[in-house]
C-alpha cells in the first residue's frame, strides 16, 4: 500500500509530489527563536557542521526512511548566509493519507485494535505523529522567516503497469542503468539532484505491492509547464504483440527484456530508430497540463 499527499488522479495514473526541498530566510532575531525552538523538540536528531558550503545546524525528525529535516545556517562566504535555511520533506509519505491498494482508494484509517500487522500500525502511527510535528514545525517557520520558497522537487507519474513493459529511450543526457533482473531494474537520465534527473523503477517491488506499477520520477527546479514538458523523457508502453509481416530486426527487438533492450537499440542507427520506434511503442506516457498544475497548487501551499 502507497500513500498520497493530495494526488492527482487521471486516466489510471497517480501524480503526485514524492520530495519537496524548501528554502528559506530567517529574520535576525527569528533565527536564534527558530533553533532554540527545534532544540527543544523531544527525539531530535541534531548535527552540526563547519565545513564549507554545508549546514551548521541540521535537525532530523523521525527515522531512516519516514523522516524529513531543517538545515539552518548556511557556511557560506556571506553574512546573509547565515540566516538561510532549508527543509527537506517527502510529502507523500510523511503527509499522505490518501492510499491505493488493490484498484481502490481511501482514507486511510487505522487503530491499535483494527490493525493486526504491528509494523504497518507502527508505521502509520509514526507517519501521523510526524505529520502533526510538521505542521507545527511551519507554523513557527512562518514565524521566524522572512520568505520560504520551493527550490526543487520531484514529480512523480505512478503508471499500472510492470516495469518489464514501461520503456524508458535514452536521449542526450547522462544514461544509467541499474538492473537485478528483468523485472526489477532502475534507470536514470541526467544529473543527481540537478532539474531533469529521471528515474524510472519498479514500484511494485520496492512497496512491497500486490498489483503492479511502475514510477517515473524526474526532479524539477521551476513551476513552469513547458520547461517541465522539455525536460519529460520519453517512456513507452512497450508493445509486445508480435505480427507476422515484422522484420527480423523488430522481431528480436520485441523480444528483449525491458532492461535489456536499450543497449541493442541504441546500435541502430538515427534513421532505423525513428523508422522502428512507431512499430515498436505505443502512446507514449505524457503530463497533462492540468495533472501538472494541480500539484503544483498543492506545493505552493509550502510556500511563504
Amino acid at each position: 500500500m502507497i500513500s498520497y499527499y493530495m494526488p492527482y488522479f487521471q486516466d489510471g495514473m497517480i501524480h503526485s509530489c514524492d520530495n519537496l526541498r524548501l528554502s528559506f530566510e530567517c529574520s535576525e532575531h527569528g533565527l536564534p527563536s527558530l533553533i532554540y525552538y527545534l532544540n527543544s523538540i523531544p527525539e531530535v536528531q541534531y548535527y552540526q557542521s563547519f565545513k564549507d558550503y554545508s549546514y551548521k545546524h541540521l535537525f532530523v525528525f523521525g527515522m531512516k526512511g519516514l523522516s524529513f529535516s531543517i538545515g539552518l545556517s548556511l557556511n557560506g562566504n556571506s553574512k546573509a548566509d547565515v540566516y538561510k535555511g532549508f527543509v527537506d520533506v517527502n510529502p507523500n509519505k510523511i503527509l499522505g493519507s490518501v492510499t491505493f491498494a488493490g484498484g481502490f482508494i481511501r482514507v486511510e484509517e487505522a487503530t491499535p485494535f483494527n490493525n493486526s500487522d504491528d509494523d504497518a500500525c507502527f508505521c502509520f502511527f509514526l507517519r501521523r505523529q510526524l505529520a502533526v510535528l510538521f505542521g507545527d514545525i511551519m507554523r513557527q517557520l512562518k514565524l521566524c522567516c522572512l520568505s520560504a520558497s520551493v527550490k526543487r522537487f520531484d514529480f512523480a507519474v505512478d503508471v499500472p503497469f510492470p516495469r518489464d513493459e514501461v520503456q524508458l529511450l535514452k536521449d542526450q543526457r547522462n544514461y544509467y542503468l541499474f538492473s537485478r533482473s528483468a523485472l526489477d531494474f532502475t534507470e536514470y537520465l541526467g544529473q543527481a539532484d540537478a532539474g531533469g534527473r529521471v528515474k524510472v523503477y519498479n514500484k511494485q517491488i520496492e512497496s512491497e505491492l500486490d498489483y503492479p506499477l511502475t514510477r517515473i520520477e524526474i526532479t524539477c527546479d521551476s513551476f513552469d509547464y513547458q520547461r517541465f514538458s522539455s525536460k519529460w523523457p520519453k517512456v513507452y508502453l512497450k508493445n509486445l504483440v508480435d505480427f507476422e509481416n515484422d522484420s527480423l530486426t523488430v522481431k528480436l527487438l520485441r523480444r528483449l527484456p525491458a532492461n535489456e533492450f536499450q543497449e541493442y537499440y541504441q546500435t541502430l542507427s538515427h534513421n532505423t530508430r525513428k523508422k522502428y520506434q512507431g512499430i515498436l511503442f505505443e502512446t507514449p506516457f505524457t503530463v497533462p497540463e492540468l495533472a501538472f498544475q494541480a500539484v503544483i497548487s498543492v506545493l505552493k501551499e509550502f510556500e511563504l
